[in-house]
């Protein structure tokens, strides 16, 4: 399944500051880095954190300040799911 990667522009996002993003908000406070043909959110999130290079294209989209995945980041499956990348694991965004 392709799946759908995008990194937060804002920093406290990155930290786990803020509260959950709303789905609606995903293409303003995020930027889209990649498509990677996983279904599984730990296995692409290992995938960006060790080759990230190998999936995503540079220069990175304007207000991504980093290269692997991290806390805050977003993960969008083709049936629509969102999950977030939080502090112990992931949340499903509704």
């Amino acid at each position: 399944m392709l799946a759908e990667v995008y990194y937060a522009k804002d920093v406290n996002q990155m930290v786990g500051f803020s509260p959950l993003p709303l789905a609606r908000e995903l293409e303003v406070k995020y930027a889209k880095v990649c498509d990677i043909d996983d279904h599984n959110i730990d296995s692409i999130f290992s995938k960006l954190n060790w080759e990230p290079r190998k999936y995503i294209e540079y220069p990175l989209p304007e207000g991504i300040l980093h290269t692997s995945m991290s806390v805050g980041d977003i993960i969008k499956f083709a049936d629509g799911e969102l999950w977030y990348c939080s502090v112990l694991g992931w949340d499903l965004i509704t």
